[in-house]
């Protein structure tokens, strides 16, 4: 899947700058902006000149320009990537904007909650403003369809794939288009696949990529994504074949993204982002050719997932690192080099007892370990390994 993070604040610059402020507002709005916009302030003073503010407005009698302006001032924070502030200021403008009856203030102030919580991994909570603002029954709009996708997206990450389902493609039959609409398809085809409905996901993936054709023939990345998630599905379904197919081309994307970007793109973002997408990528090929049993091609691939590790920044280092070990470690104990596996498995107990420890991986890296302690010799231990993941599953 996309990084939703990176994506669903971009749906949120793109509809709050094309929204049509009311009249009565507009004319008051142009200094805010304008504040924003030059702030001779360095980070933290723009921090803490907006709590200031957030402070002075929470203070004040309701008004419609202070819903508008706390709105502004989140974008400070926003660029700032100072975000611990925000569900306060987006609570104040919801309670501000029902004292005003102010409809679309509430609106907003529900869908950019939602999307907040869903940010932080509280995907019930999440879903719950998004059912607040979808029950208002306005007509159909771009932050309807945006309440939508941040309900399906948070269902399909909790795994419940039919919830998922039904907000996705009710989001899809709303007809405004959103700047990065490609991500309902991407997290439809996710829940499509999750619920073992292969012919569908497949379907939304080429939907998604003949989309692309029309509007963003160079947009590399997205047609990796596609690609991607067409070999993941085949993975699924045991085809591997095609699934090694599909990598491969989503491979080749991502160079094309990683030597020509996009533009408004930095070169170092750009990089990053692809070596980083490689990753996961090169895991997955190395799971197909272990189940077709070509084991030096499988190795090869992990290895390469370890090498281009090394490469990227320490966003999520553990969470990839536990993936790559434990991928090798099992090849590794197939091939009953326990020596070796045991190595890799090593510096994940660090991870596994401190970040990770509630992570679903843990299961099988202690499965995995239990492996490589029983081919060493080290039973006892072995067996309380593989007594604590049956505990923890």
């Amino acid at each position: 899947m996309v990084d939703m993070n990176r994506n669903l604040k971009s749906i949120f610059q793109f509809v709050t700058r094309s929204v049509i402020i009311p009249s009565s507002t507009r004319l008051w709005l142009i200094t805010p902006i304008l504040l924003v916009a030059f702030y001779p302030l360095a980070a933290q003073q723009n921090v803490d000149a907006v709590i200031y503010e957030m402070e002075v407005i929470e203070r004040n009698e309701p008004t419609i320009a202070d819903v508008e302006r706390i709105i502004q001032l989140a974008s400070v924070l926003e660029d700032s990537a100072v975000y611990g502030a925000l569900p306060r200021l987006f609570q104040l403008a919801l309670s501000k904007s029902r004292s005003l009856n102010y409809d679309y203030g509430i609106r907003l102030a529900l869908t950019k909650l939602a999307n907040e919580y869903s940010l932080v991994g509280s995907y019930q909570e999440a879903a719950s403003y998004c059912d607040s603002l979808l029950a208002r029954k306005e007509p159909p709009d771009s932050l309807q369809k945006i309440a939508l996708f941040i309900k399906g997206t948070a269902f399909s990450v909790l795994g419940e794939f039919s919830e998922a389902i039904h907000s996705l493609e009710e989001a899809l039959t709303i007809p405004v288009s959103l700047k990065d609409e490609l991500e309902i398809y991407d997290y439809l085809s996710y829940s499509y696949s999750g619920l073992g409905r292969y012919d569908q996901a497949v379907q939304t993936c080429f939907t998604a990529l003949d989309l692309l054709k029309e509007t963003n023939p160079e947009g590399y990345r997205h047609f990796s994504q596609f690609y991607h998630n067409l070999g993941l599905i085949h993975l699924k379904n045991s085809e591997y074949r095609k699934a090694i197919q599909y990598y491969k081309t989503a491979l080749n994307y991502n160079l094309e993204y990683q030597e020509k970007g996009e533009p408004e793109e930095s070169i170092d973002n750009v990089i990053g982002f692809a070596i980083s997408k490689s990753i996961p990528l090169y895991l997955e090929i190395g799971q197909v050719y272990k189940n077709l049993q070509m084991i030096d091609s499988a190795i090869h691939s992990f290895l390469k997932a370890k090498e281009l590790d090394k490469q990227v920044g320490p966003r999520n280092r553990e969470i990839r690192r536990a993936a790559i070990g434990i991928s090798l470690a099992n090849v590794y104990n197939d091939q009953k080099d326990y020596e070796l596996a045991y190595k890799e498995q090593f510096p994940l107990e660090e991870y596994f007892a401190g970040k990770l420890s509630n992570y679903t991986e843990h299961v099988r890296f202690l499965i995995s370990k239990g492996i490589t302690l029983k081919g060493l010799g080290r039973n006892n231990e072995a067996l309380e390994t593989l007594l604590a993941a049956k505990a923890k599953a």
